[in-house]
């Protein structure tokens, strides 16, 4: 009977550990990767959290061709920042942070801050491109 309780109580112990394990791992889990063909990471986004930029960031009309991949979007990202804010920023080895919002065929590509021997305060370039090429937004943020 005193082994009954002792294995029960084993086991409920164990139970509850697992439980506390993927509740903590579920809640310090990354942003999901939806990339397939890379071992980059494409992370998601939701182009409506972005309206204040999409109102108010573009001072061009430009379209930088069909954008299918990780890899294109960032390289027409930087070419993008390097045209725009290239006094600013040494964009070449600047790396960059991708989502993508699959609902509206959108890629969302930050800079991210780099020991470049200047304090920026955080800033760092960012676009929002359209899978079609279309650039929607273009900021420092």
């Amino acid at each position: 009977m005193k082994s009954k309780i002792i294995l029960t109580a084993i086991v409920a112990v164990l139970l509850v550990g697992v439980i506390f394990f993927v509740l903590y791992t579920q809640m310090h889990r990354k942003p999901k990767d939806v990339s397939e063909d890379t071992s980059e990471k494409v992370y998601t986004f939701n182009l409506s959290d972005y309206s204040w930029e999409l109102e108010n960031c573009l001072d061009v009309e430009k379209n930088v061709g069909i954008v299918a991949t990780r890899e294109v979007a960032v390289e027409k990202a930087k070419e993008l920042w390097e045209e725009k804010f290239g006094h600013i920023y040494k964009l070449n080895d600047l790396p960059a942070c991708v989502a993508y919002d699959s609902k509206n065929e959108c890629w969302l590509i930050n800079g991210t801050l780099k020991d470049q021997g200047i304090n920026f305060d955080g800033a760092v370039p960012c676009v929002i491109i359209s899978k079609d090429g279309t650039v929607l937004a273009i900021w420092i943020g």
